[in-house]
Parts: C-alpha cells; structure tokens; sequence
C-alpha cells in the first residue's frame, strides 16, 4: 500500500466512508417503467475527494449516465459535489449535512 492509499480522508468527508463500494438499484423511473441501475463509489486522490459513477441497466447491456465528484469546499466548510450526465447536464450542490445524516 502506497503513502498516499494509507492516508485518512478529509475531516470533512468522514460523513461520505460508508457510501465506498458498489450499490445496487432496483426501482421505478418517475414514469413507473422499472429501473435497474448501479453505482460504483470510489475514494480519490488519497481520499481527498470521492467519484460516484452510476451505470443504467438497458436490457441485458448497461450505460454511464451519471458521474460525480464530492469534496470538501475549505472556504464554504462543507461537502460540495458535481454532477454529470450522460447529456452533459451539470449539477453543482453543496451537501446539506441534514441529506447525509440520513439512514442508508
């Protein structure tokens, strides 16, 4: 394990450990046709920022259709995150720490 692997993650970001890993999806769109989707969470940069990337179920294949960038923001001190979709749609959004408090 590399000096940079072995470093801890930003103060900051302490709220964001337990999304790591991959997470799976079985829902509704808003239109009610089914939903299968996964996201792949991934520390960065010695855990300096976190990269989500999530990929839709299309049949028996998959696509991209989101990829995201959390980190801690030193001058605002909270999270802040932005957001990509597959039609170049950009979100940008600090975190409320009432969003990540909740139960997962």
């Amino acid at each position: 394990m590399g000096a940079a692997e072995e470093q801890g993650s930003e103060p900051g970001l302490t709220a964001l450990e337990r999304f790591a890993g991959e997470w799976e999806v079985d829902g509704k769109w808003s239109d009610g046709q089914p939903l299968r989707a996964r996201g792949v969470y991934q520390w960065g940069l010695g855990k300096k920022i976190m990269t989500a990337k999530t990929f839709v179920g299309d049949g028996d294949k998959e696509y991209q259709r989101y990829e995201s960038v959390m980190a801690w923001h030193p001058e605002k001190k909270s999270l802040f995150q932005i957001s990509f979709a597959f039609d170049i749609a950009l979100v940008t959004n600090p975190a409320q720490r009432s969003e990540l408090s909740k139960n997962v």
